[in-house]
């Protein structure tokens, strides 16, 4: 079946043959890692939203070319361990076709194969081949990536605005409509999932684009109040003592320049350094001359995320004064922020009230942003 399949997301036939009534399919050699690693590697509660929708493009793309072969091909085991990213080219590749049948296939063998559970739709445990049980299994491998949760029972899945408050309320419909027990009530055809994907994708990326302008505009309001400040100063060793120096990590350029900026502009402050990730600021604190009054922390970073950051770093410093500086404002990051021992949580396009958390924190104080203070207030009340 497969020797005859040509497509990007699929690996490549190179030859087949058998010996001694063993059969042998020599085949494209990916090297890479599967989705399910990379979950398990980031440590997170779920993968960044916008990788994890341009990854569900790719492998609706894909299953919509089995899908519409002569004799459609039913994937049957969709799941993050059967999906992986291409080191070469961080293209999906989707892999093990083990269960996989033809839906004019009626042998023994491709109607009894019920896939993994979690991921395996109802029917597909009567033995049905049906296109529309891998859009189920598409739903929950999503569901799984963006969660942390591994589907361990099936046909139940919570929904995703429960679990992450912060996720889009249509991805959460999206994923929801995927999972349905009824199959007439799921999408009817991978493409419709996909161009579902597609329109969530660019509404995303939208709104990062309007993020940045909102940080770009907080920051121009601040600049205009320090306008004889603005630019690169030059200080002498004492009076950087006498400002707060702030560390900030940041896997982004964009936002690390912005605030990069905007505590130069502002006269109490000194950038003591800056980090792209967690591995980087380990290693760049270790080395430092001056340990920084405030630390200004990202959650969502790739080799290492902000919360497990943070706990290296309290583990090494103790006092550490460490504010999360972040996008996200769900319980979960909030809660394990603080567990992790933040001293503080603050939304980044927030510009001018992250100025005033760092001057709290330097102070000993607590900074955390109005709109997810009631998470803590819930944790300690119970």
């Amino acid at each position: 079946m497969l020797a005859k399949l040509r497509h990007k997301n699929l690996p490549y036939v190179i030859d087949y043959f058998s010996i001694k009534e063993k059969y042998y399919i020599v085949m494209d050699y990916i090297e890479g890692q599967d989705l399910e690693t990379i979950l398990e590697e980031s440590g997170l509660y779920g993968l960044d939203v916008e990788k994890v929708v341009e990854w569900g493009i790719e492998i609706c793309d894909v299953l919509e070319y089995l899908h519409c072969q002569e004799n459609p091909i039913v994937f049957k085991d969709l799941k993050p361990s059967n999906i992986m990213v291409r080191k070469s080219d961080n293209k999906i590749i989707l892999v093990d076709f083990g269960l996989a049948a033809r839906i004019m296939d009626k042998t023994p063998g491709s109607v009894t194969s019920i896939g993994t559970e979690g991921y395996a739709p109802p029917e597909q445990y009567e033995g049905e081949n049906d296109p529309r049980s891998d859009i189920y299994a598409m739903g929950a491998t999503l569901h799984h990536l963006l969660t942390g949760i591994s589907p361990m029972v099936p046909f139940k899945f919570q929904p995703l605005k429960k679990l992450k408050p912060d996720l889009p309320q249509k991805l959460d419909s999206i994923i929801m409509k995927s999972v349905e027990q009824d199959i007439n009530r799921r999408y009817q055809t991978i493409d419709q999932l996909k161009k579902e994907l597609i329109k969530l994708d660019e509404t995303i990326k939208t709104s990062k684009s309007s993020l940045v302008t909102k940080i770009k505009d907080s920051t121009s309001k601040l600049s205009k109040k320090f306008k004889d400040s603005i630019g690169l100063t030059t200080n002498t060793e004492e009076e950087i003592q006498e400002k707060i120096k702030v560390f900030l990590i940041d896997d982004e350029e964009t936002p690390r320049g912005l605030f990069r900026n905007l505590i130069d502009i502002n006269k109490d402050m000194y950038l003591a350094g800056e980090a792209t990730g967690g591995f980087d600021a380990l290693e760049k604190l270790k080395n430092h001359p001056v340990f920084p009054d405030v630390i200004l922390m990202d959650i969502m970073m790739p080799d290492m995320d902000g919360i497990e950051t943070t706990k290296k770093l309290v583990e090494l410093y103790p006092n550490a004064k460490i504010v999360m500086l972040t996008v996200l404002s769900d319980k979960k990051s909030v809660i394990e922020s603080f567990k992790a021992g933040a001293k503080g949580y603050m939304i980044k396009y927030k510009v001018d009230e992250v100025i005033d958390a760092i001057r709290s924190s330097a102070k000993g104080e607590t900074p955390i942003e109005s709109s997810v203070a009631g998470y803590l207030l819930q944790e300690l009340g119970k």
